[in-house]
């Protein structure tokens, strides 16, 4: 390592490393203004040290062994000043609001130079409804460019014209408003003179940091605090995100400042049948109450249902938008204050496809990988996702992974986003993912490209899993997926021998009757090439919500302890007996789409639903909100009066976890990180953990905590994969990894030997294609979140939402004599919904996709409850519908 004399002092550099990080490291402050951290501009000069008596760049020069470097020598402070005194002549500003956002001016003043102008100058492009341009304000520094183009890969922002004559465009020189802005707001964070800002920014009282409320991403977000409101957002550099955001991140925040928020407990008024508002007044169902009552009643409630029908009658569903903390805290309350079992979480909607068959065949239900490890990876293939909208800041990496060269293929029943960056789209017809992923398996046997060390050392049963495959010949998986043979040959080729490899799934591949056969499938693919347990190869399931992970990791389901620790196991079951000084149950509950059956018939009598809007989020909607109503007693908590409430007994006002407590959430790559009470909550809204501890005071049990660190204590202490957390309480913006030591990990595994088999030679159900011809697909767009509770109450994303409508192929259009923007029924063995249809050439024939994030497109009340056999995951990506006229 060279060694170096800075600003007089002597210090050693690291290998590669330049002259401005070089400076940081060691505390020294150098001023930057075209600076953008991971890429290399150096337009500015602002930067400018002196090394060996000559004038340089601080960051794009290297640190080279003997450099003598001042950093703020006589001649270094004058040539800052010429700089500045350039860049403050050639703008100005439009406000004084701008001008104060303007690091051009600070540092000018701070240098003792005059600030730029506040005159009228240029027409500013207002067009767009969050973000504003002032052309007369840009000096040119090119960081939006690089943070729109090359950090978040978007590709809205250029530079057009030459030298003197060069300007920033959006696209090809549209305003903004009606370009491809996604609405990231990276170039607004990146500018550095307030010539890109937020319609309405005001400097802030207070900045606090914490994790994103919204998908599994992790990232850090930094938040403006006035007069106790969220005012601004701004990302964050953590490890998951480096900055980065999107556009709920950005501008979802406003959901905290919600007059809608509940404020005070609400207690059923007598007589009041239990069912949707339709149009009454919240105060005409509900009246306000104390704490002590809404407890008090609930835990009478509690004791009645027990003492009448047993704690099996009794059953709770938890939110992953809250705190491990709160999720460990709700699950040992259920079992040990209430005795019941019947405990879940979201994942069963969603990803528990994948924790199931990375458990059983690597050892550990969640990502293998960092998120950044996609930038080591040669080829990377994305199965049913569209990750430019559900996750786009993982989808940020994949694209510059594309650009420097990774091999991308797609397989999607959809065109997505990422398709222009694309070396090979397999558009799979819906529901055949494994007999593609198995065809590619045997013609890599085939072919002798497999990893025979990887296999022999690390895996199991290899023979009979090998065998199973004959069956799946690329001709054979041509027909049934209706990918060309060609195709699936290439895709065998690039994973197999362009290594390292990565896979990444989100929904499309787990929310299947046979979703854990397709995430098996994938695993097996790793194993058999070597492609797990070594950067830029592996697995990762890219989790939906905020917490999902983690709610999994806290043992909130069915038979499963906190640490994945099985209920049915003695050694487990008498370790978290002593612990919890309670007996446990004897019995192994309900997933929650089994919860809502057993309450429609009867045998589940009670429900406490907290963060999970059912009545919207379950298939058969219909049939869950008939079980709710059917109910003895329902207690929701939450931050609004979602539809699931309306249904509610009882309803109990929480916090915003993410905003208004203090705790960790795990993230989709097992990451731990702490989140932070950025304001007060509204009334008296209290957090979830503490809503826990007092019901259970009130059934007689007490929790053994009072505290979020003492409840992570508690836990690292019972599971060992959380042993580290209690150390490292604070979490930092970089994380803790659970599960393993390091973030590879290659556990001996099985592909095809545990007890998932792929059984996928059935055959279709022809008389149900013949009936319901088309396949409806739900998923999810960009700006809006799970079921809207929150991003339709904040401004922009309310305004970006692309609303309820069906997209459907413009040929199978024309077929049905349709037209775009006409009303039809969308029909299935569950019901039908009124939906407005839309003219889509990314949807296939035969395929319609709509998102459910609607409330006046209850999509799910025609999604049937077909559920996987193992995890009783909804079929959400394969229900068979037909389509009538109104």
């Amino acid at each position: 390592m060279p060694r170096v004399v800075l600003n007089g002092r002597e210090v050693e550099a690291r290998d590669g490393e330049t002259v401005l990080e070089l400076a940081r490291r060691n505390g020294v402050e150098v001023p930057t203004l075209c600076y953008y951290e991971g890429f290399v501009n150096g337009t500015c000069r602002i930067c400018v040290v002196e090394i060996n008596g000559r004038l340089a760049p601080a960051c794009i020069t290297r640190v080279a062994e003997g450099m003598k470097i001042e950093t703020e020598s006589p001649r270094v402070l004058e040539a800052r000043r010429t700089l500045l005194r350039l860049l403050v002549k050639s703008h100005s500003h439009s406000s004084e609001t701008e001008r104060a956002r303007c690091k051009v001016c600070s540092l000018a003043e701070a240098h003792g130079l005059e600030k730029a102008p506040v005159v009228r100058g240029a027409p500013l492009d207002d067009t767009h409804p969050a973000i504003v341009f002032n052309p007369s304000a840009c000096v040119m520094c090119r960081r939006c460019v690089i943070a729109c183009s090359m950090d978040q890969n978007n590709d809205v922002i250029t530079v057009v014209g030459r030298g003197a004559g060069s300007a920033i465009a959006f696209d090809d020189g549209v305003p903004l408003g009606a370009s491809s802005c996604v609405s990231c707001g990276a170039c607004v964070d990146a500018c550095p003179t307030g010539a890109l800002m937020e319609k309405g920014w005001e400097p802030a009282e207070k900045v606090a940091e914490t994790v994103c409320p919204y998908c599994g991403t992790g990232c850090v977000v930094e938040y403006g605090v006035k007069g106790g409101r969220i005012i601004w957002a701004r990302g964050g550099r953590g490890s998951s995100n480096e900055g980065k955001l999107c556009i709920k991140g950005k501008f979802g925040f406003e959901y905290a400042n919600s007059p809608e928020r509940l404020r005070r407990p609400l207690i059923r008024r007598p007589g009041v049948p239990k069912g949707p508002l339709n149009g009454r007044r919240v105060e005409e169902v509900f009246r306000e109450a104390t704490w002590e009552e809404a407890l008090s009643l609930v835990a009478e409630k509690i004791k009645e249902i027990k003492a009448k029908y047993g704690p099996a009658a009794i059953a709770g569903i938890m939110s992953d938008r809250s705190t491990n903390e709160s999720i460990y805290a709700f699950q040992k309350l259920m079992r040990c204050a209430v005795g019941t079992d019947n405990i879940d979480q979201s994942a069963t909607l969603c990803h528990e496809p994948s924790a199931w068959a990375l458990a059983l065949q690597l050892g550990y239900g969640a990502a293998t990988n960092p998120v950044a490890d996609v930038l080591n990876a040669r080829t990377i293939v994305v199965v049913g996702s569209n990750m430019g909208e559900t996750h786009p800041v993982i989808a940020a990496y994949v694209k510059r992974a594309a650009k420097a060269g990774a091999h991308l293929i797609l397989v999607n029943p959809l065109r997505t986003e990422l398709s222009r960056y694309a070396e090979l789209e397999l558009n799979i017809r819906p529901g055949t993912d494994v007999v593609l992923f198995s065809a590619m398996a045997r013609y890599i046997l085939e072919m002798g490209w497999h990893d025979r060390e990887f296999v022999e050392k690390y895996t199991e049963g290899f023979q009979e899993w090998a065998k199973s495959l004959e069956p799946f010949t690329l001709e054979f998986a041509e027909r049934v997926t209706g990918v060309p043979a060609s195709a699936i040959k290439e895709a065998a080729r690039l994973y197999a021998l362009e290594k390292p490899s990565m896979i990444m799934w989100t929904l499309g591949i787990t929310e299947h009757e046979y979703g854990t056969e397709n995430v098996s499938a994938l695993a097996n693919l790793a194993l058999l090439t070597g492609n797990v347990g070594r950067p830029g190869a592996g697995l990762m399931p890219l989790r939906g919500q905020n917490n999902v992970q983690g709610g999994a990791d806290m043992g909130a389901a069915p038979g499963r302890l906190p640490g994945y620790q099985p209920l049915t196991d003695p050694a487990v079951r008498g370790k978290f007996e002593e612990a919890w000084r309670c007996r446990l149950p004897e019995f192994v509950g309900f997933r929650s789409t089994e919860m809502v059956e057993m309450a429609r018939r009867g045998v589940i009598k009670m429900m406490y639903i907290v963060g999970e809007n059912s009545v919207r989020s379950h298939p058969d909607a219909r049939a869950v909100a008939e079980a709710l109503s059917r109910l003895e007693f329902l207690v929701v908590q939450d931050i609004f009066l979602t539809e699931t409430a309306e249904y509610a007994d009882v309803v109990l006002p929480a916090v915003s976890s993410a905003l208004e407590d203090e705790g960790t959430f795990t993230n989709t790559e097992r990451r731990v990180q702490a989140t932070h009470k950025v304001v007060e909550p509204p009334g008296d809204a209290r957090p979830d953990w503490q809503i826990f501890i007092e019901l259970a005071k009130r059934l007689g049990y007490d929790m053994g905590f009072s505290s979020p660190a003492e409840i992570i204590a508690e836990l690292s202490r019972l599971a060992p994969i959380f042993a580290p957390l209690p150390e490292r309480r604070s979490a930092e913006s970089s994380g803790l990894w659970t599960g393993r030591e390091r973030p590879y990990s290659t556990p001996p595994a099985s592909p095809g030997a545990g007890q998932i088999q792929t059984n996928l030679l059935e055959q279709p159900d022809v008389v149900l294609e013949r009936l319901y011809p088309y396949v409806l697909i739900t998923g999810r767009e960009r700006a809006q979140y799970h079921t809207a509770t929150m991003t339709m109450r904040s401004t922009l994303t309310r305004i970006m939402a692309r609303g309820p409508v069906v997209e459907m192929n413009p040929e199978d259009m024309k077929a049905e004599g349709l037209a775009d923007g006409q009303v039809v029924y969308l029909v299935s063995p569950a019901g039908k919904v009124r939906a407005k249809i839309k003219a889509s050439d990314r949807v296939p024939r035969g395929v319609l996709f709509t998102t459910f994030h609607y409330s006046d497109l209850w999509i799910n009340a025609v999604v049937p409850a077909v559920l996987n056999p193992f995890t009783k995951t909804p079929a959400y990506k394969d229900a068979r519908v037909r389509i009538e006229r109104v």
